[in-house]
């Protein structure tokens, strides 16, 4: 997996932005089991104004799903704070037979995953991944993710 990783100075800082070159997962008769999932770990280190704190209130991502009958694709989020209990997740699910690109807002969970009062940088971790099942032994697909942003966040004073 190879990411080129972009900073946007122009939005609400902070934000991130990456294309993945190479996440992707893959099913069918002669593809290896291994090749059904594929995991990213991204550490994003955040930098913002002591006293206040950040929680992600949104990622987006793109790519393309091509999944036959009887073929499910996941991509699946999750997100948390180096050192904090606290985790976000959400998902996203696809059902064969597909044949698009798809464009996803992930809106977090009514609970957030609040960066740590009293610090100025921290690392946000983003554990992201594809996968793909079938019902049918036969059945073949394949998705990949191509882009993520995080741009959206949500700000309060530490008490």
């Amino acid at each position: 997996l190879r990411l080129q990783p972009t900073f946007l100075q122009e939005l609400t800082l902070p934000s991130f932005y990456t294309k993945f070159t190479q996440f992707n997962a893959s099913i069918g008769p002669s593809v290896s089991v291994a090749s059904n999932r594929e995991n990213c770990q991204l550490n994003i280190n955040f930098q913002y104004p002591a006293g206040l704190q950040f929680a992600p209130k949104a990622a987006n991502f793109k790519g393309y799903a091509k999944i036959g009958s009887g073929v499910s694709a996941t991509l699946k989020s999750t997100y948390y704070f180096s050192g904090s209990e606290t985790q976000s997740s959400t998902q996203q699910d696809f059902t064969g037979p597909l044949s698009s690109d798809y464009y996803i807002k992930d809106q977090y969970p009514e609970y957030l995953t609040w960066s740590p009062c009293g610090a100025t940088s921290v690392p946000l971790n983003v554990n992201t991944q594809v996968r793909l099942s079938s019902t049918d032994a036969a059945g073949t697909g394949y998705i990949t993710a191509t882009e993520m942003m995080i741009a959206d966040l949500y700000w309060k004073k530490c008490a």
